[in-house]
């Protein structure tokens, strides 16, 4: 089971070096946990996450989503997250992995 997770990971790394169009500093695969989502006042679809193996303060990251990804994460599930920092500093969620443990 955790050979296709794997796979689908190398892909997708493989798949975002070749489509960066110089927006973002770089794509980045990473596991971590959904902490809370929402919707900001401007109608931005955001997730709150951390990684699972860090301390709490230092690994909260906001990400900006699409409203079709934003509706298939859950808070309090873990993912394998593939995202960027684009160029004004805010972080923006291009895909999404469930993790089965």
């Amino acid at each position: 089971m955790k050979r296709p997770i794997f796979i689908l990971l190398v892909i997708s790394v493989l798949l975002g070096g070749c489509s960066r169009n110089g927006a973002n500093d770089g794509v980045v695969v990473a596991n971590m946990t959904i902490m809370d989502k929402g919707v900001a006042d401007d109608g931005q679809y955001w997730v709150m996450t951390a990684y699972p193996d860090k301390e709490k303060q230092k690994s909260v990251l906001q990400f900006n989503v699409g409203r079709n990804l934003w509706n298939q994460i859950e808070v309090g599930h873990k993912y394998t997250l593939r995202y960027a920092k684009e160029i004004d500093g805010t972080y923006s969620l291009y895909s999404i992995v469930p993790i089965t443990d």
